[in-house]
């Protein structure tokens, strides 16, 4: 009669373990879903307010470009590397020049 009563015990012990094993995967499942959604939203977020946040300094990189009259992105980025060498051709000096200050 005990061993009836135990091993029922026992069956009911396991159906209920397991029962709780289901429910705890479930509640992980949900809780990583739910986390993941978020995160998307989130980089869903970020990647509009870059995007505006390019369109903006493009838009004014493209003002202040055609007051010198350049259009084309092409052609901007020449303008820029000009400009850079001028600056460095200006701000460097040659060879020439620095030795002809060490005589």
């Amino acid at each position: 009669m005990f061993d009836l009563k135990a091993s029922e015990a026992r069956r009911e012990a396991e159906r209920l373990q397991r029962i709780t094993h289901a429910k705890a995967e479930k509640s992980e499942e949900d809780y990583a879903s739910r986390y993941l959604k978020q995160r998307l939203h989130e980089a869903e977020a970020e990647k509009h307010y870059l995007f505006e946040k390019l369109k903006l300094q493009e838009s004014s990189s493209r003002a202040s470009q055609s007051s010198v009259g350049v259009s084309e992105p092409s052609q901007m980025m020449m303008h820029n590397k000009i400009q850079d060498l001028l600056k460095n051709m200006y701000t460097t000096p040659t060879k020439g020049d620095a030795q002809s200050g060490d005589i």
